[in-house]
This record gives C-alpha cells, structure tokens and sequence, in this order.
C-alpha cells in the first residue's frame, strides 16, 4: 500500500485542479497550456502570489489585484472540489499504480464536467482517455491471468450501458442526450460494471430531474444574480432570462458526480443496490 497524508492529497489536488481550470478556459481557443496565466478582463500576467489555489481568490476578495474585475467563481471551486476528491485516496487500500490511476480518472472527470458546465459539449479525445484509464484501472486491480472474465464483464458493460443512449440519441438527433453522454457512459461501465453502472445513471436522471425542476422555478432575477458570480457560458447565456423547457441541461455533471461516489464506495466495499435505490426514491416522495 502506498500512503501519503490527507493534506498533502488536498494540497495536490487544489494544484491540479488551477491546472484544470486551464486546460478548460484554453481548450480548442488555439491558446496552448503553457505559459502564465492572466487576468481575462485587464491581460495583465499574474504574479505567483496571485497563483496560489483559492488562497489567492479568496485574499483578493475575489477580484483582479490590478483592475479590479471579478473572477469567476470557476477558479476556487474546481481547485477545492480537486482537492476534496483527491483526498479520498488518504483512505484507499491501494498500490501506488492503481493509485496514480485512481488520480488520473479523478482528473479527467473532473475536467469533462467542467467543460461540459461550459460548453454543452464533451470533448471525444478526453471521453475516450477517461475510458482507456478506466480499463487501465480494471486490469491493475484484477489478476489478468485468473480474472480475464472480470475485464471482459467490464468492456461489455460499458458496450451494454452506453447503446440504449445512443440509441436515443439518434432518434433524437440529440435532443434527449448527448452523444458525449453515451461515450461517457461507456466508460463508467467499464470502471463501475453492469449493476454499479446502472444504478449510477439511474441515481443521474433523479438527480438531474431534481436539478431540472429547481431551474424551472428559479426567477429571471435570481439566475441575474447568480450569473454576476459566474462565468458567462454558452449554457448560462441561453438561461439569461430564466430558465424554460426546452433549455439544455448538460448531464454529463451529473453521470459523473453520481458514478464518483459510487466508484469511491465501491472501492470501500460499500456497494449500491435495489434496497438503496428504494430507500432514495421514497425519501424523494
């Protein structure tokens, strides 16, 4: 077993998860990954005390040290919701591969949520890498030679789960769900099986719905307010003026969230089952 502390795990995290913030803000802008970040609203570079995960947010009261704007509430929240994941492996029985992979998935979840947040879309080339690191992940905890089925179960799980998804989505034509949806599900049953995968997405749509039902009825004031503490994005702009129907709600936030916690119990030996799901559903009534 490999083990570090807890602080330093949430420490790694917050670094990890600036990094993140910046692939997301630069990806497919033509901008590289590489170099210093700046203040959007002013360009003026950053300094390396103005770099520091939400330590640095927070003592500049949430706006640019140099003209004053506000910064998205993007930055600290990535970086403290990295770091709280990453601290989960403080409590993991595991090798120090499965480890980095176990941090790797981590990473790559999160950032598929936070570009979908923003864009309504998931990269293809980070769906599939988040599938490659999860079949990675099924062959560093199985023993390959004695549990070849127990891969196999995996891919086929993830194949099972994900068709019926693109099978809506080509009836229609992405209205109901997205195809990075799909692609994103394949790769949760991979990493979760057939049963934990399935109530993953079951628990998803709840919780989506609940989500969904909130923003009918939240007022075009309130998501004004909301709005001048967040980022404008494709999905937040469409929702200036409240919030309707036919609006689109991007999923992917919620298949990930759900299929974390999941994925982290079940490494516990802590599993969801019909009994559970009950339980949640008659709570919900």
């Amino acid at each position: 077993m490999f083990q570090l502390s807890i602080f330093f795990y949430f420490i790694f995290g917050t670094i990890i998860g600036s990094f993140l913030n910046v692939l997301t803000l630069r990806y497919n802008t033509g901008k590289g990954i590489y170099g210093r970040s700046s203040c959007p609203s002013c360009r003026k570079e950053l300094r390396w005390f103005e770099l520091v995960p939400i330590f640095s947010w927070v003592w500049q009261g949430g706006r640019c040290a140099n003209c004053g704007s506000k910064i998205s509430l993007q930055y600290p929240i990535v970086e403290f919701a990295t770091g709280a994941s990453f601290s989960f492996a403080f409590f993991l029985d595991i090798d120090i591969l499965p480890l980095i992979l176990f941090l790797s998935i981590t990473s790559t979840l999160i950032a598929i949520a936070i570009y979908d947040v923003r864009h309504t879309i998931i990269p293809d080339s980070w769906v599939y890498f988040f599938a490659f690191l999860s079949f990675l992940f099924i062959l560093m905890d199985s023993n390959v030679t004695v549990s070849f089925f127990k891969i196999f179960e995996s891919v086929f799980a993830g194949a099972l789960l994900s068709i019926p998804f693109v099978f809506l989505w080509f009836i229609s034509k992405g209205m109901w769900i997205g195809l990075g949806d799909a692609k994103l599900i394949f790769g949760i049953g991979i990493l979760l099986g057939i049963e934990q995968g399935f109530f993953s997405i079951m628990l998803s749509f709840v919780l989506g719905a609940i989500v969904g039902i909130f923003l009918l009825l939240l007022s075009s004031e309130a998501w004004a307010r909301l709005l001048e503490k967040i980022t404008p994005t494709k999905i937040s702009q469409e929702l200036t003026y409240g919030f309707r129907m036919r609006s689109e709600i991007p999923f992917g936030p919620f298949l990930i969230g759900v299929s974390f916690v999941v994925w982290v119990s079940n490494l516990h030996g802590m599993y969801v089952t019909p009994d559970f799901i009950n339980e949640v559903l008659v709570l919900l009534s």
